[in-house]
């Protein structure tokens, strides 16, 4: 009686020695996938910034200063009014930190560490770039605009801060933002590449 080659379907069998390995996370694929986050990143946060020392000049209120004199003076209901200023100065650049979160988070979801490193430094920057140019495309200092004017006449104060830790409100909304994405996607089951 002769025997089945016990040898060939054994071979059938085997399995490969070597596992295939994602181009995405190693090699050049993974420093090509890096390269276009920063590129990303430094593009949406431009265009975030300047949408939203747009939005911040059209919304924040306009306070009065009045020329004297010694140069100007504000009243005690200008002054409560600068805080309105930084409110809307707060509010926009959250908004724009919870965009950048999200589209970063959606797009490049593979490299969520990546990622939250990203929205935290350009959030920083954002949030810099928004204030300076909102300070830009408003009214100038009022100290050029006293000296031009006569005494008792308004001028417009210009859009600034007086508190700097407003710059962290962009980047801890869009780290937030992007770590929420993270959570909804893995409770929902895990990415699809």
């Amino acid at each position: 009686m002769s025997r089945p080659d016990v040898a060939g379907e054994y071979d059938s069998w085997r399995v490969p020695s070597t596992a295939p390995t994602s181009s995405r996370t190693s090699g050049a694929g993974g420093s090509r996938l890096t390269g276009r986050l920063v590129v990303e990143t430094v593009l949406l946060t431009g265009v975030l910034a300047l949408l939203a020392a747009i939005a911040w000049q059209w919304l924040a209120p306009e306070v009065y200063a009045e020329a004297s004199e010694s140069g100007f003076r504000v009243s005690i209901f200008e002054a409560r009014r600068e805080f309105g200023i930084e409110a809307w100065f707060a509010i926009v650049t959250g908004v724009a930190g919870v965009l950048a979160g999200v589209i970063l988070m959606l797009r490049h979801r593979v490299e969520a560490v990546a990622v939250q490193v990203a929205l935290a430094i350009s959030g920083v920057l954002g949030a810099v770039l928004t204030w300076q140019v909102g300070r830009a495309i408003g009214p100038g200092a009022v100290a050029d605009q006293a000296r031009a004017a006569e005494s008792g006449d308004l001028l417009e104060m210009p859009l600034d801060l007086v508190s700097y830790a407003l710059c962290v409100v962009w980047p801890i909304a869009a780290v937030i933002a992007g770590a929420a994405v993270v959570a909804m996607r893995h409770r929902d089951g895990p990415p699809v590449n």
